[in-house]
């Protein structure tokens, strides 16, 4: 088997980091936005999007939710529909 070059090493030490050892790898050698801009960061950013599971909102949550947008939109026959849910949940 080949040995990697030792020019190689902190490549691979990084690819086996964390992001935010990679943040701190672009701010120390590379320029101040850098890592924002890069294509790695990109690409992680997106990697952890769908492949971080996404818990499925409750029901409570799911209604409060409804109800702030529903206050916030004056929209004030759904937001007392909705609270009435809320409140025969709490039952």
């Amino acid at each position: 088997m080949r040995r990697r070059p030792s020019r190689w090493r902190p490549a691979t030490t990084a690819r086996r980091s964390p992001p935010s050892t990679l943040r701190a790898h672009f701010d120390e050698h590379g320029p101040a936005d850098g890592f924002e801009k890069s294509n790695e960061a990109t690409l992680l950013s997106g990697m952890r999007a769908v492949l971080v599971p996404r818990l499925p909102t409750s029901q409570r949550a799911e209604l409060e939710e409804r109800l702030r947008r529903a206050v916030a939109a004056e929209n004030f026959e759904l937001a007392a529909i909705l609270r009435d849910e809320l409140r025969t949940l709490e039952d």
